[in-house]
């Protein structure tokens, strides 16, 4: 028959026992989180420089749809203006004449 303090050391030494696994089963689960952390970090990341990309190319494309239009609105500026001054010889020709 084991004595008292037998059965203490016994049952202290499965209580030990019992709290290394679940500290080892804590462990893991934590490993795991870190791990599902670092993906959603790495996933973020990404998902950032992804959208980063695609802004920058949406501004270079409206800031080159703006210098188009920017162009044909001097273009056809300049074509008013010489009309114009080809007017105003037209009449002073004809003033002359």
């Amino acid at each position: 028959m084991p004595t008292c303090t037998t059965a203490k050391r016994v049952r202290a030494k499965k209580r030990m026992e019992e709290l290394e696994r679940e500290l080892a089963s804590m462990e893991k689960q934590h490993e795991s989180g870190a791990g599902e952390m670092t993906r959603l970090l790495v996933f973020f990341r990404e998902e950032a420089g992804l959208r980063a990309a695609a802004d920058a190319k949406r501004r270079r494309e409206e800031r080159e749809e703006r210098e188009l239009a920017d162009k044909r609105e001097r273009e056809q500026r300049d074509r008013d203006r010489r009309a114009g001054t080809a007017l105003v010889e037209q009449r002073l020709q004809q003033q002359r004449l």
